[in-house]
């Protein structure tokens, strides 16, 4: 699997065209984590509110300075601080029994964003990739940003880093969360090209398909029960 060839055979794509909540768009995450079935699953989606997220490491307080009255959402992934509204936010879900899903995160990483690479490339957008492992912020007490801290294998373009992702390993499989912030004055041109072009830079077959109304059904109990809640969000 190297740079310019599809990293799977298969792949589901969902474009979730609906803005939903921080809270729901994280538990439809984990619902589609915890049934991957045997092929990848692609989710682009949208955010109903500017919203901020967090890594599952990261403390509450840190994310709420930074959110400045936004909502604010812990993720299941690890990583910084996202800030969201019109970025164009995906989830690639790796089932287990894919090959894929048992590579070293640091390699996983680097494949997945390599395919991003040349999606964006196709659209006219010339990046490349965050060669080394910047050195931590000599304050270690400013928030973790994650586009003010690129970090290897993150995608720059004219010095400033526009896609950027987490990873979480369960029992399931992998769950990779990213975010690509576009140019704003042709973000509609990025949300289409990408849409476009990034699966099929993963995968050699696409099948769409929608959002099930029982994986809704339970992302909505999901978000209530655990995404929404104080002790979700301030666990750190």
């Amino acid at each position: 699997m190297t740079a310019g060839t599809a990293r799977f055979e298969h792949l589901q794509v969902i474009r979730d065209g609906v803005p939903h909540a921080g809270a729901l768009n994280m538990a439809l995450d984990e619902v589609l984590l915890q049934n991957p079935g045997d092929t990848p699953l692609l989710r682009f989606y949208r955010w109903a509110q500017p919203t901020v997220t967090f890594g599952y490491f990261e403390p509450s307080g840190a994310a709420r300075r930074v959110a400045k009255g936004r909502e604010i959402i812990r993720r299941l992934t690890g990583g910084g601080i996202v800030e969201h509204g019109d970025d164009v936010t995906f989830t690639l879900i790796i089932p287990r029994g894919v090959p894929f899903a048992r590579l070293r995160s640091v390699e996983s990483y680097r494949q997945i964003h390599a395919a991003l690479a040349r999606a964006l490339e196709c659209g006219g957008v010339a990046v490349q990739a965050q060669e080394d492992e910047p050195s931590p912020p000599a304050d270690s007490s400013q928030p973790n940003s994650c586009f003010e801290r690129p970090v290897l294998h993150d995608l720059i373009t004219s010095g400033t880093k526009v896609a950027g992702g987490a990873q979480r390993r369960t029992r399931f499989g992998l769950l990779h969360q990213g975010s690509i912030r576009p140019d704003p004055v042709r973000a509609a041109l990025w949300r289409e090209n990408l849409g476009r072009e990034f699966p099929l830079a993963l995968a050699r077959f696409c099948e769409e398909r929608n959002l099930a109304p029982d994986e809704i059904m339970r992302a909505e109990l999901l978000a209530s029960a655990k995404y929404a809640t104080p002790a979700w969000t301030d666990r750190v």
